[in-house]
């Protein structure tokens, strides 16, 4: 009898476990994906999938004072020219976007999407949780009249 209780209370135990909420993430380059990822999933992503396309969207200001994730392009989201610029970009290309806070990668994300964009992953809470993670951001090294160029023309400008 107690065999039977304590087989019962292990298949309770384990049918429990197994009808616990998983974590669904989507493949990278799978079709249909506008995705808001938390730092750790983000940086996974950007690991596996390094023919992507990494846009800042915070303010010029922030760009510079704040630092950039790696190999990012910086595109102003308040910029006029912001979706004529986006609707040069391939739709085809897998894109992580991020900015300081979240709020404008999850805006301009939505506009992407808007613009037949299918696969577009944001930092949910931009990086900010980036450093908080304590992940590397780089200082932009360039000239500041080479940014203000490209910036001023409403071109993607590479940080470095």
């Amino acid at each position: 009898m107690k065999v039977k209780i304590h087989f019962l209370i292990l298949i309770c135990f384990l049918s429990l476990f197994s009808c616990a909420e998983q974590k669904e993430t989507p493949k990278i380059g799978s079709k249909n994906v506008i995705q808001p990822l938390l730092t750790e999933d983000f940086n996974e992503y950007l690991q596996a999938n390094k023919d992507a396309l990494i846009l800042n969207v915070a303010l010029p200001s922030q760009v510079l004072g704040y630092g950039f994730i790696e190999n990012s392009y910086f595109l102003d989201f308040y910029d006029d020219s912001f979706q004529v610029s986006i609707n040069q970009l391939d739709k085809n290309k897998v894109y992580f976007i991020y900015d300081i806070g979240g709020k404008q990668a999850s805006e301009a994300a939505t506009i992407f999407e808007e613009e037949g964009f299918s696969r577009v992953y944001y930092l949910n809470d931009g990086v900010a949780s980036w450093r908080k993670a304590g992940l590397p951001l780089k200082k932009y090294e360039g000239e500041m009249a080479d940014f203000m160029e490209f910036y001023n023309e409403g071109k993607l400008v590479k940080l470095k």
